[in-house]
């Protein structure tokens, strides 16, 4: 069983069949980590991958507040091994950056 920690930054892991806390997961090297407030959790169908993703985007390095191109959304992945007892078995992967999606907004200045 995966938990989002909103203000921790983590992923908790439990052991459903044991109801056993086997550790928790920070979410790095993401660069907004002190931010990323994870909140939706799906895991892949063959239990290899977890997919967390962040509560809000954040404005892009040369972005600006309001503008399409300005803020960026970020998905992280976690490598899973749901046969595992401990929490070696559960580490980050990668970041993917979601893409801006156009939507005929501008900044006005």
């Amino acid at each position: 069983m995966f938990v989002a920690n909103s203000q921790q930054d983590t992923i908790t892991v439990i052991n459903a069949t044991t109801r056993t806390w086997l550790g928790d997961v920070h979410l790095r090297p993401d660069p907004f980590a002190n931010h990323f407030q994870p909140r939706g959790l799906a895991v892949t169908a063959d239990n290899s991958k977890l997919y967390v993703t962040r509560f809000l985007s954040f404005t892009n390095p040369g972005g600006r507040q309001g503008d399409d191109f300005g803020k960026q959304g970020m998905v992280d992945v976690l490598n899973i091994n749901t046969s595992s007892t401990s929490i070696g078995g559960y580490t980050y992967a990668r970041s993917i950056a979601l893409a801006p999606h156009i939507t005929g907004f501008t900044f006005p200045g």
